[in-house]
């Protein structure tokens, strides 16, 4: 159970760590009036990092789960 919830923990930091990434980089390469086009959309984090940022987005995503993921996320 431990074993677990250490892998849980890590995937979490992993997460969140991507996500300030994108956001650094969202910052320092697109305008603050551009738009971000994410062409494997996934579970959101480019996007969640736009709207964090203040930028515009586009995601395209086939995956109907990684949608409701990507559209849970940034509804949160």
């Amino acid at each position: 159970m431990t074993r677990i919830a250490a892998i849980q923990t890590a995937a979490s930091q992993d997460r969140d760590a991507n996500l300030a990434q994108a956001e650094h980089l969202i910052r320092e390469l697109c305008s603050p009036d551009g738009l971000v086009v994410d062409f494997f959309l996934g579970g959101g984090t480019t996007a969640a990092a736009c709207a964090a940022v203040g930028r515009r987005f586009i995601g395209f995503e086939i995956n109907a789960a990684s949608i409701e993921k990507a559209a849970k996320r940034l509804a949160a």
